[in-house]
């Protein structure tokens, strides 16, 4: 389960009626009780001691961070106030919490962080001299229009690992396209293999192309770690 947001004092919105998830102003910060770890106490962890910064969202990133949390890394899950990832209010919901949003995200820290305001952006940079890999699954060029492009962020950690997730890259014809899970499905023909023969392509219900994008990148995160 994921534990309650704390607010912090510091920069925190004390407006009338602001709440956790709506205060533009505020940085929030996740607690994690032990029950919440994923690893048997017993065991070190492979992980442990490797701190991840996590700008993911929706699923194909949030599933590969998962992964890293389950392995024993430490990992601090970055979302945009005022609502912070767009999969919270995900039905189906038990007090107040979202089952879609805990499944991928427990275990993890979290921060709220406005990073169109240069109050934000600093924070981050603050904070990348500490971490061993970012993982970000936004458009192609959000993260460099933002100032923490990988040529950025190597100029603050020169041993940091970078892991860009999108549906069609970072280069080439089809990069600037924004894509989700079903999307993939279609491009790939996947969608026209399911379903009945003589019937229109059908989307398969779980999430197979964002789960397995999460699983390569997670992968490839412990072959870039290996070799550095």
């Amino acid at each position: 389960m994921i534990s309650r947001l704390e607010k912090s004092t510091d920069n925190a919105c004390n407006s009338e009626g602001c709440t956790e998830h709506q205060c533009a102003a505020g940085i929030y910060a996740q607690t994690v009780t032990e029950e919440e770890q994923s690893h048997d106490p017993g065991v070190t962890p492979y992980l442990e001691g490797v701190t991840v910064l996590d700008f993911t969202q929706y699923l194909a990133g949030p599933s590969c961070t998962r992964l890293l949390v389950e392995m024993g890394a430490d990992v601090i899950k970055v979302e945009y106030p005022p609502y912070g990832d767009p999969v919270r209010p995900a039905p189906p919901r038990r007090n107040g919490r979202s089952a879609y949003h805990v499944q991928q995200n427990r275990g993890k820290r979290s921060l709220s962080v406005d990073l169109t305001r240069r109050e934000g952006i600093a924070l981050i940079e603050d904070l990348i001299p500490h971490v061993d890999i970012v993982v970000e699954n936004y458009s192609p060029g959000v993260m460099e229009r933002r100032g923490l492009g990988y040529s950025r962020l190597r100029e603050l950690n020169p041993q940091v690992i970078m892991a860009s997730i999108s549906g069609f890259g970072q280069t080439g014809p089809l990069s600037e396209k924004t894509a989700f899970d079903f999307i993939a499905q279609a491009y790939s023909g996947l969608m026209h293999m399911t379903g009945e023969p003589d019937g229109p392509p059908m989307l398969i219900g779980a999430g197979i192309a964002d789960t397995s994008t999460g699983v390569h990148a997670f992968a490839a995160l412990g072959y870039a770690l290996y070799r550095r």
